[in-house]
């Protein structure tokens, strides 16, 4: 059974922009700028709106203990418009540091090794950090004082 959202299994859980778009089946606003398909015609074709896959795909089990890779959205007070470009990625930097600091409590916590998280990339001025870890880490994670999101990133 399709979802309300016109999203398949490996894109419902991702990050989208605001901006909007056009169907290109009947010309309905889409729900982001990468969709194609409105979630009308999504679920009338059996079509993910954004990757085209197919929506009522079923996802595969994924072993308990595979390491995939998360994106970590952090919280900050960096938006108010009335504060420079400086000020903002001050914020957002200091977001990542604090929640990089953070998860060697958090793997203490778990009973996990420094290695069981390990972090690919930060986008400081966005204040994102992607992660690899397994999928009961990345939970824990979404728990931690400071994070907005966790999603992973296939």
């Amino acid at each position: 059974m399709p979802n309300e959202s016109g999203l398949c299994y490996k894109c419902q859980n991702k990050f989208y922009t605001a901006v909007v778009d056009t169907c290109t089946n009947c010309g309905a606003t889409t729900a982001c700028g990468g969709f194609k398909l409105c979630p009308k015609c999504a679920k009338k074709k059996n079509k993910c709106a954004f990757c085209g896959g197919q929506l009522d795909a079923i996802k595969p089990p994924t072993p308990p203990d595979a390491r995939l890779v998360w994106l970590v959205s952090l919280n900050h007070d960096g938006r108010q418009p009335t504060e420079g470009r400086e000020a903002i990625l001050a914020k957002t930097g200091e977001a990542v540091d604090t929640f990089k600091s953070s998860l060697a409590d958090l793997l203490a916590q778990q009973h996990q090794p420094a290695a069981a998280i390990e972090i690919l990339n930060e986008m400081r001025a966005l204040g994102i950090v992607v992660i690899r870890c397994t999928t009961s880490l990345a939970t824990a994670v979404g728990k931690m004082q400071g994070v907005h999101a966790v999603a992973e990133n296939e």
